[in-house]
């Protein structure tokens, strides 16, 4: 049976931080999510939405969440500060207080980052001023400001098997923590760009809603009562997915799961993550991430 919504000015709200968007990226965002602003899915099939829900005992879901979506981007600086002194870099502080006025007036139900975008999340996080679903597209981070451990909302990750831009021990930290709430897709032939996401996104075409609601509730009513994450692998997904995904993991309940290894790189050149502590393009952009990861080692 499907669940007919009313015409509603409720929608599902997007906050997209722009800072690392590739220009394709923000395009799509510009366009494709704002065309949908006035599309309005008239039925809408919650019913594996729903059988989560009730597994895990919660009942919170508003089905008009799902028959429109909104998207805001916000402009935020260059995160250049070192891991230390973020938070006495004045260009970085006055975009964390502009994010922060904008959530109280937006009142969004995702943030979405991409690249340095990453670590005005962990900052957001670390300050309370955000405690909600999370999608990172190819995201630096500085991993002594996240506590991935006792995150209990969803933060979902996204890079390429190809990602030269993220250090790959940063995205090995990540998968090493058992919550089941922190959830890392790897995307074979893709990079630092995730260009596919966007070709994804375009597959969805009449019923779109739907088909990526039921995309996503398949692999998550098998991934609740999982021992481990294996059915996210290979698990190709899009950025309207992926958005989902984070509403639906925000939903089930916390605990430990046991995570696979990272793929191998596809480049036949790959070297073991030891060897890669140093692959770094630009010190404006890592620099702090992968110091801050260090840190925490060392703890």
């Amino acid at each position: 049976m499907e669940l007919r919504t009313q015409r509603s000015k409720k929608k599902m709200k997007i906050l997209c931080l722009d800072k690392g968007l590739g220009f394709s990226f923000k395009q799509h965002l510009l366009k494709y999510y704002k065309d949908r602003r006035s599309l309005v899915v008239e039925e809408i099939n919650l019913n594996s939405f729903r059988s989560i829900l009730l597994e895990n005992n919660s009942n919170e879901v508003n089905d008009e969440l799902f028959a429109a979506l909104d998207m805001k981007i916000v402009t935020v600086s260059e995160p250049t500060s070192s891991n230390d002194d973020y938070e006495e870099d004045e260009s970085f502080m006055n975009s964390i207080t502009l994010i922060e006025k904008t959530i109280k007036e937006y009142q969004p139900d995702i943030l979405l980052c991409s690249s340095r975008g990453g670590k005005y999340i962990g900052k957001l996080m670390k300050d309370l001023i955000w405690n909600g679903p999370c999608v990172l597209i190819s995201a630096l981070i500085v991993p002594s400001m996240m506590d991935l451990n006792s995150c209990s909302t969803a933060m979902i990750f996204a890079y390429g098997y190809e990602e030269k831009t993220v250090p790959r021990p940063i995205m090995e930290f990540i998968k090493a923590f058992p919550n089941n709430k922190i959830v890392l897709l790897s995307y074979e032939n893709e990079d630092h760009h995730m260009s596919s996401l966007i070709q994804l996104d375009l597959m969805l075409k009449e019923d779109w809603m739907n088909t990526a609601l039921e995309n996503v509730c398949q692999p998550v009513s098998n991934y609740r009562n999982a021992s481990n994450d294996s059915v996210f692998e290979n698990k190709k997904l899009s950025l309207l997915e992926l958005i989902i995904l984070s509403i639906v993991i925000s939903k089930i309940e916390k605990r430990n799961i046991s995570k696979s290894n990272l793929p191998n790189s596809g480049t036949t050149d790959s070297k073991p993550s030891t060897m890669r502590m140093g692959n770094m393009l630009s010190p404006s952009m890592l620099k702090g991430g992968l110091g801050g990861l260090r840190k925490v080692q060392k703890e």
